[in-house]
Order: C-alpha cells, then sequence, then structure tokens
C-alpha cells in the first residue's frame, strides 16, 4: 500500500505498510547514496535498538530533541513477529515501546540543529495494538495527515506497521511534530508514536521541480483545494476514502495549468459526510 500527497511544508509524502526492516519490505532504514541518518529514535524505550547498523537512541538520550509526551509504555501488550532474522526480531523490539498522549492533550517533539542548506527526509513508524484510534499529524503547524489511524490503514496485524514518510524542503534550522487527536467519530483520540528517523540529503533529492503544494480550505457545504500551476501541465484532484492505490476517483474534469493559482470545489454531499477520506493532485 503506497500513497502520495502534497502540501505547502513538504515536497512529497507517502503512506504505506511495512512487514519488516527492509526496504523492499517497506522501511528506508539504510541511507540513500550521499545521505546520512542525523537522527533515529526510539520512543519510550530505554535502551539502544540497532537495526541493520542504524542505531535507534532512547527519546530521553537525544539531547537536540524536545519532547513533549510525559507518557511512556516500555512494552506495550505483545511484540510483533516480523519474521525470524535478527533484524526482524530488532523492529519488533524496537516498536514495542511507544509514547502517547491523553486526548485532548497532543503529542509533540521538536528536532533542532538541522542543515539549513539541506533538505531531510522524516520517518515516523506506527503500530496499533489495542484501538481504533485516529489523530492528526501536523508538521511546523501544517496537517500534512488528516485522520490518521494505524489501525484502519492496517497496523493493528501481529506482522505489520505503517509508516509516514516526507521529504523536507531544506532551509530548515528545525522540525515541529505534532499528532493530534482527530475530532472525529474515532472511538480513539489519543495519538501514539514507536519511532521515528531523520535523514539529511547533501543536495536536492531530484533535480526535477517539487511536485505543487496542494492546500484544503475547509467549510461547511465545500472543500476548496487550490495549487500553484504551470503552463502545459494538466491537473486533476481525486479523492478516496483510504489510502489504497485503486481507489482513487477523480471529483471533477482535468485543468490545464495557467501559471496562476488553480482551485478545485468538492460540494458532493456524500463524501463531505463521512468521517475522514483523502485528496490528492495528479500532475500531467
Amino acid at each position: 500500500m503506497v500513497a502520495t500527497w502534497s502540501s505547502q511544508t513538504t515536497q512529497a509524502q507517502t503512506v504505506r505498510l511495512f512487514s519488516g526492516p527492509a526496504h523492499d519490505e517497506g522501511l528506508d532504514l539504510s541511507a540513500e547514496a550521499g545521505g546520512t541518518f542525523t537522527h533515529a529514535i526510539n520512543f519510550g524505550g530505554t535502551t539502544p535498538i540497532s537495526i541493520q547498523g542504524l542505531a535507534f537512541q532512547p527519546d530521553t538520550a537525544i539531547p537536540d530533541l524536545k519532547l513533549q509526551a510525559n507518557d511512556a509504555i516500555e512494552a506495550w501488550e505483545t511484540p510483533n513477529t516480523f519474521g525470524n532474522t535478527s533484524a526482524d526480531a530488532d523492529l519488533a523490539t524496537l516498536l514495542h515501546s511507544m509514547r502517547w498522549a491523553t486526548f485532548p492533550a497532543e503529542l509533540s517533539f521538536q528536532l533542532t540543529g538541522l542543515d539549513p542548506a539541506a533538505p531531510h527526509k522524516l520517518q515516523l513508524l506506527f503500530v496499533e495494538k489495542c484501538c481504533q484510534r485516529g489523530f492528526d499529524i501536523l508538521i511546523d503547524s501544517e496537517v500534512i495527515l488528516p485522520r490518521f489511524s494505524p489501525a484502519q490503514l492496517g497496523a493493528s496485524e501481529p506482522d505489520r506497521g505503517v509508516v509516514a514518510s516526507m521529504v523536507l524542503e531544506s532551509g530548515r534550522t528545525s522540525l515541529e511534530i505534532t499528532l493530534r487527536g482527530a475530532a472525529t467519530n474515532f472511538p480513539d483520540l489519543s495519538p501514539v508514536i514507536q519511532a521515528a528517523t531523520l535523514e539529511q540529503f547533501p543536495t536536492e533529492p531530484t533535480a526535477n521541480a517539487p511536485l505543487p503544494q496542494l492546500t484544503l480550505r475547509q467549510s461547511p457545504n465545500t472543500n476548496t483545494l487550490s495549487w500553484p500551476s504551470n503552463p502545459g501541465h494538466t491537473y486533476q484532484i481525486e479523492y478516496s476514502e483510504t489510502l489504497g492505490l485503486s481507489t482513487w476517483l477523480p471529483i471533477n474534469d482535468a485543468i490545464e495549468g495557467s501559471g496562476n493559482t488553480l482551485s478545485s470545489q468538492d460540494s458532493n454531499p456524500a463524501r463531505l459526510a463521512k468521517p475522514s477520506g483523502f485528496y490528492r493532485l495528479g500532475v500531467e
């Protein structure tokens, strides 16, 4: 399962299930060419855990991590069973601990000392052991992923987790991540997290222009989505109730780029009445 979306703060983001520590199992725990992991965080754990050479440190042992979450569990329910290798066992140990915040409190952490000349890639790792919970993920106060539910995405299975990853543009010296209970019909609104990584790139990861930044403005009867456009490109807003690859449907006709900011409105009452949903911008 892979879904890609765009935002004001980030260049590119994905949400996907993982079934182990290897790249072909859904995680990126090996630095890309020229990249360096500056942070690997074990939330709620008390000892370092090394997975394929990447050392995850307890959140209390990272000097430039400012954490606002008092609640921690070192061993949350039964550990996952990803496979038979030592790396599988290490990943299960990493994800056995967690931090959480009791709704309406927010769970937030800030990383400082980032190189402003470099772009970065952030990964947030989750499993679910008990609850149908939902929360928003914010980067520097912008909602990046609304109504995120690890259980709904499949992370309550004993051999699965879910990772939200995003490429962050250069120009920042700090990064604040906030998990905020989503005021919807999820039975549990208390956010949790198990682990995170931050990778620094020496240069922009791609020479291509970044994806257009999609902005969502909500009103009682309409969702308005806007984005900057370029002449020669065609844009299409799609909607899905889930993040499955085959569930996206266009909400209206494609729009030709003009060089100006374009917008598209979704006034479909059936979609707006749903407790959660996702939009994405297609570019051709």
